[in-house]
């Protein structure tokens, strides 16, 4: 997506306003809590704004990004951190973590089932024993029994998002989303540029087969508070043996 590369400066600003960073970061803490997690990556990591959070609170932190436009806002921000450039469907690394983090909505990027089990495989391989896996997805029963195609306008800082999306149903909960960006110059918004993207949500029961053929327990899903779609945070972990 053009967001991620040649609008990454964009996202920064507009994703800083769409979510509550801390918040997400208190789930987050609470989950890693309680599997006495204290090592871990996080995939999706963009611009770094979940990063300061575990950087300031003495986790042991690796953050990996497709973009590497990304990465250098997150290495700009959060100098003190760790970041490496990866593509979580062909993901490998000899390092192992207590605790893989999923977040962003990144799997809803991974619409082919295939590139879907190659992310949990290379996850469960950098994973210790009982090591845990949270990620967030949007929840396919919420999203398409009642599909918004109408036209949405976002306004966040200086910029401007018009967007609209169209179910597909590709052979899985898929649908197409199309944007245009704009900036503010005087009173008036000027155009950026175009992006579009084919997306997927997940049903629990989807997840937990696809978790469970590259060695996954889904342990629990939660109720996300989101600006826009419907989503869920899911937490699993791999087997002690």
């Amino acid at each position: 997506m053009k967001l991620y590369r040649e609008l990454a400066e964009v996202y920064h600003e507009m994703y800083q306003h769409l979510f509550d960073y801390e918040q997400e970061f208190a789930f987050y803490r609470d989950a890693l809590d309680r599997f006495a997690a204290k090592k871990l990556i996080e995939f999706g990591c963009g611009t770094g704004n979940l990063a300061r959070f575990f950087l300031h609170n003495q986790y042991a932190y690796l953050g990996i990004d497709l973009s590497e436009n990304m990465l250098n806002i997150a290495r700009r921000e959060q100098p003190q951190g760790r970041f490496q450039q990866g593509d979580l469907s062909s993901f490998s690394i000899s390092e192992t973590f207590d605790a893989a983090l999923v977040t962003g909505r990144t799997l809803t990027y991974l619409h082919q089932t295939e590139a879907l089990l190659g992310a949990f495989e290379g996850i469960h391989a950098c994973l210790t024993p009982g090591g845990v896996l949270v990620f967030d997805a949007i929840d396919a029963a919420a999203m398409f029994l009642d599909f918004d195609a109408s036209q949405k306008q976002l306004d966040t800082g200086p910029y401007r998002r018009i967007s609209h999306s169209r179910p597909t149903l590709n052979g899985a909960w898929t649908w197409h989303w199309e944007a245009d960006y704009f900036v503010k110059k005087g009173e008036t918004y000027v155009f950026l540029d175009h992006d579009e993207a084919e997306l997927r949500a997940f049903t629990p029961d989807e997840l937990a087969l696809l978790l469970k053929m590259r060695g996954f327990e889904l342990l629990e899903m939660v109720k996300k508070d989101t600006y826009t779609w419907p989503d869920h945070y899911f937490v699993a972990q791999k087997s002690l043996v």
